[in-house]
């Protein structure tokens, strides 16, 4: 009768939160200790510790998401007094969003689409992971053409692939949201992104 989760490592626990809640794919903690949870629906929740044990108990939506968003994988928090409000980055099928509450009742109630006008490809995902730079700049991801064939061969196995393209790149947005360009070519769906301490990708 093992438990549901294993960590073969030593050194790591793992508790199960006293919540139910399904299709998460993205949790990150806000500077007030609330963990914010995205779901592959679009919907996002905030989850807190009301009693003190180090589990979250409570669940209050953030975001009803209502099919704005489509396919969203990866999110970076706002810092505290950001200017159009607090919440978090989005990535989706088909854009950047930037989901906002602008009246401080910790309840969403904007969506700003930061980036978008690529051409989708047919998966399910194509805009993935974010991160946000020290430097107020978003950075994110758009997958690749096709993932079963990289270097987009044709039938005489001339390969297509065109450097040029934004898709299987890193991108980076200006802080103002007014323009984006690639900083990184070849990746395939880097679906998770951070800076470090250092400003590092």
């Amino acid at each position: 009768n093992p438990p549901l989760v294993q960590m073969l490592v030593p050194g790591f626990s793992v508790r199960e939160l006293p919540v139910e809640l399904t299709n998460l794919n993205n949790v990150r903690y806000r500077s007030d200790g609330k963990l914010v949870a995205l779901g592959y629906d679009g919907n996002i929740w905030l989850l807190s510790d009301t009693d003190g044990d180090g589990l979250e108990d409570k669940v209050e939506p953030f975001w009803d998401n209502q099919g704005r968003l489509r396919g969203p994988i990866g999110i970076a928090l706002t810092p505290p007094g950001y200017e159009h409000g607090n919440g978090l980055f989005v990535a989706s099928k088909g854009k950047l969003s930037l989901i906002v509450d602008t009246d401080g009742d910790d309840r969403a109630d904007k969506e700003i689409v930061v980036a978008t006008g690529w051409k989708e490809i047919p998966q399910n995902v194509d805009a993935i992971g974010v991160a946000l730079a020290p430097d107020g700049s978003i950075y994110f991801a758009l997958g690749t053409a096709n993932y079963a064939n990289g270097y987009l061969l044709d039938k005489d196995g001339k390969s297509q692939y065109d450097l040029a393209s934004e898709r299987g790149t890193v991108l980076r947005v200006s802080p103002d949201f007014s323009h984006r360009e690639i900083v990184c070519t070849g990746t395939r769906f880097p679906v998770s992104m951070a800076f470090n301490r250092h400003g590092d990708l």
